[in-house]
């Protein structure tokens, strides 16, 4: 899970396939200032020409010619990734995907606590995740600094039964919230904390 590194931009033409790599995140400078990228055909089709985006997919994983257009998944959490080829389930984000899109997402690296998030450790001993023969339950990273929007992925954790967001600075998109078939706690309040009298 990544993105493409940002050095790149410094070339003026660049013909790369990036498809069915779990790239989380492009740059729009990409497009912007890449045009001559893939044969001109970013200048053509945008951001489309170097992978399509996620929830979307192509034959080729990017908008290759008028006849490769980037098409919508039919399933809720299909091609989680940009450059998706199938929006199948063996494109359906892991857990460990889905938690490290969370991480940055929220900004995970200025989190208050985040051991283990970013030095390899099974991801059942991250802090605040709660896990139970391998699959995660719940998820307590409440008063804890994440600044973003919650990738609407997060709901599709099979196994989660609480999720504690509470007093962060996020948004949320729920458009997978059906698929959390388990969820039974679900704490978003923010309010303002009062100190001393």
């Amino acid at each position: 899970i990544g993105a493409i590194p940002s050095e790149w931009n410094r070339f003026d033409r660049l013909f790369i396939d990036l498809t069915r790599n779990e790239i989380d995140r492009l740059d729009p400078v990409f497009c912007e200032q890449v045009s001559a990228w893939q044969e001109g055909a970013v200048e053509d089709y945008g951001c489309d020409a170097i992978l399509c985006p996620p929830q979307k997919y192509s034959d080729y994983g990017r908008k290759a010619g008028s006849d490769s257009e980037c098409q919508s998944c039919e399933n809720t959490g299909g091609a989680p990734f940009f450059g998706a080829t199938k929006c199948d389930s063996s494109d359906k984000a892991s857990e460990h995907e889905i938690l490290k899109k969370l991480y940055y997402a929220t900004n995970g690296p200025e989190w208050v606590v985040n051991l283990g998030w970013e030095n390899g450790d099974a991801m059942c001993n991250w802090y605040g995740v709660e896990c139970e023969d391998g699959k995660v339950v719940g998820i307590d990273l409440s008063e804890n600094g994440l600044k973003g929007t919650v990738p609407p992925e997060i709901f599709t954790l099979s196994g989660l039964r609480e999720l504690d967001l509470e007093t962060n600075d996020v948004g949320f998109d729920f458009s997978d919230i059906e698929e959390a078939t388990s969820l039974e706690v679900l704490y978003l309040r923010s309010e303002e904390r009062r100190v001393g009298k």
